[in-house]
């Protein structure tokens, strides 16, 4: 077949001749790679510039790919057979190096080996260098082979690698991200030396890959990303569909140090019609915010699916766009993700530290952002909103949403050790709602640094009772006995665990149950004894662009979901169960359960962990 590969090696170098080690192939300084991420950015602003004369953002294929549709020049150098790129959105390939390249048999072998070292650049202007984000591609022209790469600047101490996760793949010739396509995948700390010795703050991260097909061009990514690009496109789909757009507006609440468009979704019943009757009906704010973190793609795949809960057609969806006014901030930190960072904005700083006291001029966003929450909080209309017309009674909830990179499963943070037990019903519920969410995770510590985070911000000086962070692993559940593959968090997964939030609040607030019915609300009845017995979309549009988790094919192949608790709790019910394992206070359930506390997470990263270390020495009993 045309695309099997017959030759191992690159008409540019024979598979025996030895290049010379560490030799550099790649760096994401050159001139003609920032040409093509000055072209990259430049797309943006174009498109930007569309959205605010009231056309819609161009919408790919999210399932796909987030990267660029039309391919870059080709180039044949003497530096090995594969290409690197890394100018796309969310990519930061800093350096390539071939590091060796060896054939078993002659020039041709398809088991030729190639290993390559790997630098991913630091995040932008930042002190700490924060590296552990990585996404890049690699075109392999007619070199099939082996592949071994390793990346040698990661700085996290501990990371769920160590624990089975593995690189996302993804291929042109095969569409779609692959989680396990890897293989001699290790983490350890780096051997790389410089002028003072071994460099013990570095780890690496190695793994091998064949490749099997020629002429194809390969991405490797810690997660599926989630560009600014799929949002924009996700926000204008929504726009477009007549379910959807009633109840919603899209609003701009500020503009980024490099100038891109933060987007603010209010979401209200009939947000868009006329009646001035219904907005003129103060409601409760809900705040939900995602992505301060750029490399914790998973936050923008659980707001998508929150989003899809709260605008379909599940009946307690409609009821809690009754009830209150949602306020949502799918991407805070829309420069990191562009430029590919880990944590930082583009000024170097990790916007979850400087809530305490943002700077209008070094943190625009988070500037913006808390005098909008506070806005919210006084019951004034905001500046971003002040022409959606829907006004606020204060904020009930306020949810921050994150990855995590060294724990399993998905939980909560809240804001103050020593809250009534109450303040633990809603991440009970939700984790009785999805075995997804595991309530034995959470805690309610605040060490010193994370009383500059939004959660304890919000809580602090806003007084908003229901403040949390939602962590959500990058890898899988909590280890329940099913394996890796049966429990992995893909991006439809996440989803779902927004969706498990959306039902949550529905319970909490207690504005409906979650009931599953008994037959598919739309599909056709001339389809329906064939779609129950094969499985077959057939009438159904339950699961399209938005969600209604009324119908039973949605929820029925997804066991995580529980789907015979929705119809039958309540948080009364959970708040006397509640009080009855842990007393009136919340509990530490890392404590009780023996378990570990932030373990470099995003809400608490390893200097974090240096900040406690001296305490609990000194001493032990400390809860904080």
């Amino acid at each position: 077949m045309a695309n099997e590969c017959t030759n191992g090696a690159s008409p540019a170098r024979d598979a025996g001749e030895e290049p010379k080690l560490l030799r550099t192939v790649f760096q994401r300084k050159s001139p003609e790679e920032l040409a093509l991420r000055r072209q990259m950015l430049a797309e943006l602003v174009r498109q930007t510039a569309e959205l605010e004369d009231g056309r819609p953002w161009p919408q790919g294929d999210p399932s796909k790919a987030p990267f660029p549709q039309t391919p870059f020049p080709r180039r044949v150098t003497a530096d090995g057979p594969l290409r690197f790129a890394s100018h796309f959105e969310c990519g930061n390939l800093l350096s390539a190096k071939l590091a060796g390249a060896k054939g078993a048999g002659p020039s041709g072998s398809p088991s030729s080996e190639l290993e390559y070292e790997l630098l991913v650049d630091a995040d932008t202007q930042s002190a700490q260098g924060h590296t552990q984000w990585f996404y890049f591609s690699i075109r392999n022209g007619g070199f099939c082979g082996n592949v071994h790469f390793r990346i040698v600047n990661l700085r996290k101490k501990k990371s769920l690698y160590q624990q089975g996760m593995q690189p996302f793949v993804f291929s042109r010739k095969r569409p779609r991200w692959e989680p396990f396509g890897c293989q001699g995948v290790s983490y350890a700390p780096s051997r790389q030396k410089d002028k003072d010795g071994l460099r013990g703050d570095f780890h690496t991260l190695q793994w091998s890959y064949r490749i099997e097909r020629k002429e194809d061009e390969l991405f490797f990514a810690a997660y599926p990303p989630y560009t600014y690009s799929m949002m924009q496109g996700f926000l204008s789909c929504l726009e477009q569909e007549p379910d959807a757009r009633t109840h919603f507006v899209r609003a701009e609440l500020c503009r980024s140090i490099g100038q891109l468009p933060v987007p603010l979704v209010a979401i209200s019943q009939g947000l868009r019609e006329d009646d001035d009757e219904s907005k003129a009906k103060a409601k409760p704010a809900v705040v939900i915010t995602a992505r301060q973190h750029p490399g914790e793609v998973v936050g923008s795949w659980a707001v998508q699916g929150l989003l899809r809960f709260l605008l379909g057609r599940t009946p307690a969806a409609r009821r809690l766009r009754e009830a209150y006014l949602f306020h949502v901030i799918p991407m805070v930190n829309v420069d990191g993700v562009v430029h590919g960072n880990s944590r930082c904005t583009l000024a170097g700083v990790d916007p979850n530290r400087v809530w305490h006291d943002p700077n209008p001029i070094l943190h625009p966003v988070i500037f913006a952002l808390k005098n909008h929450v506070r806005s919210l909080s006084q019951g004034l209309q905001p500046a971003a909103t002040h022409h959606v017309g829907a006004a606020a009674r204060g904020v009930e909830m306020f949810l921050d949403l994150h990855g995590h990179s060294a724990k399993f499963g998905c939980f909560f943070y809240g804001s103050n050790p020593t809250a009534h037990i109450s303040n633990a019903v809603f991440p009970k519920m939700c984790s009785l709602i999805n075995s997804d969410l595991c309530f034995e995770q959470c805690h309610w510590r605040c060490t010193r640094s994370h009383r500059k985070t939004a959660r304890y911000v919000v809580y602090k000086q806003f007084g908003v009772k229901y403040a949390y962070t939602m962590e959500c692993s990058l890898f899988a559940a909590v280890d329940t006995g099913a394996g890796f593959a049966e429990s992995h968090f893909t991006p439809s997964r996440v989803e779902f665990v927004g969706c498990a939030v959306g039902c949550g609040l529905a319970l909490f607030f207690n504005v409906d149950l979650c009931s599953v019915a008994g037959t598919c609300p739309t599909a056709d009845a001339a389809h329906s004894a064939l779609t129950e017995s094969s499985n077959a979309v057939g009438g159904c549009t339950c699961e399209g662009l938005l969600l209604d988790l009324s119908c039973p094919r949605v929820l029925g192949l997804r066991p995580w979901f529980q789907t015979e608790v929705l119809d039958s709790i309540t948080a009364a019910d959970v708040l006397e169960g509640l009080l009855a394992v842990y007393g009136e206070v919340v509990p530490d359930l890392a404590k009780l359960t023996h378990g570990s506390d932030d373990g470099g997470d995003s809400d608490g990263d390893d200097a974090d962990d240096e900040e406690r270390r001296p305490k609990e020495a000194s001493s032990p009993t400390s809860g904080v």
